[in-house]
C-alpha cells in the first residue's frame, strides 16, 4: 500500500511524444518510442535548501520492445553542485533462516509500506528507509485465534528525523476465521525521548495483510506533540505456522517522521 506524497513533494508524470524523439543508430532514426517517465518534485533536497527534481524513466522500442532502457536521474534548479545521493539497494543483514533486512539509502523521505513478492518465494516489506525479506507462512497453516505481542521475540530496525529508534512494542489480536485484526497497539520510542502512540485494526485474507490506524500521538518529554498522525502500516505473518509477525511501519505528524521494520512472536496459551 503506497499512500499519498506529503508536502513539499509532488508526484508528476508525462506523455511521451513519439513522434519527436526516438532510437537511432548512425545517426539514423530505427523506431519510436514507448515507456513511462515519472518522477518526484522537491522543495528542500536533502536539507540543503536546494529545489530539485527526482526523475525515472522505462523506456521501449515501439516496434521492438526487446531494445529497452530504465534508470533514474537528478536534476537541481540551480547550478550549485551538491553531493547527490543515489538510490541504491540496502546491505542485507541476514537475522535468521526467516528474515534479512537493512537500511535504504534514500534521500528522499516519503509515507509508505509495500508488502510485495520477490524472488525465492520471499515477501519483501518496504518503508521508506528500510526493506526486509521474510518467509511468508503458508496460508493453509493460519488457523485458529491469536495474539502476537512483543514481550515475545521482539527485534526492530529503524530511524527518523529525531535518531534511530531505541525501543519498540507491539501487540494485536487476530482470528484467521473471521479477518478481524482488533486491539492493535504500536509504541516507538526514537533517541531515547520521542514517542509515537499508534492504535490500529484490520483484516487477513489469503495471508495478504490489510491494517490501518485508529489513533496516534507525538509525544516527548515536554509532553504531547502532535495528536494528528499520518501512519502507513503492513506486514506478514512468518515461521511455518505463523509463530511470528514481521511488520513495517511509517509514521509522520508533519514535522517528524520515523519508520522502520520490527518482529514479534505469537503468545502460547
Amino acid at each position: 500500500v503506497r499512500r499519498g506524497i506529503t508536502p513539499p513533494f509532488f508526484l508528476s508524470s508525462f506523455t511521451i511524444d513519439s513522434s519527436k524523439g526516438g532510437i537511432f543508430e548512425n545517426g539514423t532514426k530505427t523506431d519510436s518510442i514507448d515507456g513511462q517517465l515519472a518522477g518526484i518534485f522537491t522543495a528542500d533536497y536533502s536539507g540543503s535548501g536546494i529545489n530539485a527534481f527526482t526523475g525515472g524513466f522505462s523506456l521501449r522500442g515501439s516496434s521492438d520492445a526487446s531494445l529497452n532502457t530504465s534508470g533514474a536521474y537528478l536534476l537541481l534548479e540551480t547550478e550549485t553542485v551538491i553531493n547527490a545521493q543515489s538510490y541504491t539497494a540496502p546491505a542485507i543483514t541476514t537475522i535468521d533462516s526467516n528474515l534479512s533486512w537493512g537500511t535504504w539509502n534514500n534521500p528522499i523521505e516519503d509515507n509508505w509500506v509495500i508488502v510485495r513478492d520477490a524472488p525465492a518465494s520471499k515477501i519483501e516489506i518496504e518503508t521508506s528507509n528500510h526493506l526486509a525479506l521474510v518467509d511468508p507462512t503458508p496460508v493453509a497453516n493460519l488457523i485458529g485465534t491469536r495474539v502476537y505481542d512483543s514481550t515475545i521475540a521482539n527485534i526492530f530496525i529503524g530511524g527518523g528525523s529525531a535518531g534511530s529508534v531505541t525501543d519498540l512494542s507491539a501487540r494485536f489480536d487476530v482470528d484467521f476465521g473471521t479477518g478481524d485484526i482488533a486491539a492493535g497497539t504500536l509504541n516507538v520510542e526514537v533517541a531515547g525521548s520521542q514517542v509515537w502512540d499508534v492504535a490500529f485494526s484490520g483484516t487477513v485474507a489469503a495471508g495478504v495483510v490489510d491494517i490501518s490506524a485508529t489513533a496516534g500521538t507525538l509525544s516527548d518529554p515536554g509532553g504531547l506533540i502532535s495528536s494528528t498522525i499520518e501512519a502507513n502500516l503492513g506486514g506478514v505473518f512468518s515461521q511455518a505456522d505463523g509463530d511470528s509477525f514481521v511488520g513495517g511501519f511509517d509514521l509522520i505528524d508533519g514535522l517528524h517522521q520515523v519508520d522502520g521494520i520490527y518482529r514479534i512472536g505469537q503468545v502460547v496459551e
